[in-house]
């Protein structure tokens, strides 16, 4: 199966790299910054499910295991697509949360909304929500 195209709240392609100048692109560079391993894992993560091959097969295998959990409606019931990935899936030192959602506009597509990293404090997915309810992503 084919693999998801990754997308940066609004339309920014993702690249851990080169971050893009944007709200959703300068909280990426930051984590990438503060928790460098955590976001190495994340992005290992996300070219699995990028992968040509093997990328759907591997976001399945992702959600079994929990590390890409669907927050159900979260944001409400109109907003059903709030999606979260865990690097690592549990740590007492924190776990970092990039919350996404799969487009509905753009086939086959994931629209990175938010991120955050947490340590005992509850997650706070109110931005992604936003972000979510502001138009088709």
């Amino acid at each position: 199966m084919p693999g998801y195209d990754v997308l940066l709240w609004s339309r920014d392609s993702y690249d851990p790299h080169n971050w893009p100048d944007t709200e959703v692109g300068r909280k990426m560079k930051r984590l990438t910054r503060d928790h460098s391993i955590n976001m190495q894992n994340f992005d290992i993560k996300i070219r699995l499910i990028q992968d040509e091959i093997i990328g759907k097969n591997a976001f399945q295998d992702l959600q079994n295991t929990r590390n890409i959990k669907s927050l159900g409606s979260a944001c409400g019931t109109q907003h059903t697509s709030l999606w979260e990935v865990k690097c690592p899936k549990t740590s007492k030192e924190g776990v970092l949360r990039v919350y996404f959602s799969i487009s509905s506009k753009y086939r086959d597509t994931i629209v990175i909304l938010d991120g955050e990293f947490k340590t005992e404090k509850e997650a706070d997915y109110s931005m992604a929500c936003t972000r979510l309810r502001e138009g088709p992503v």
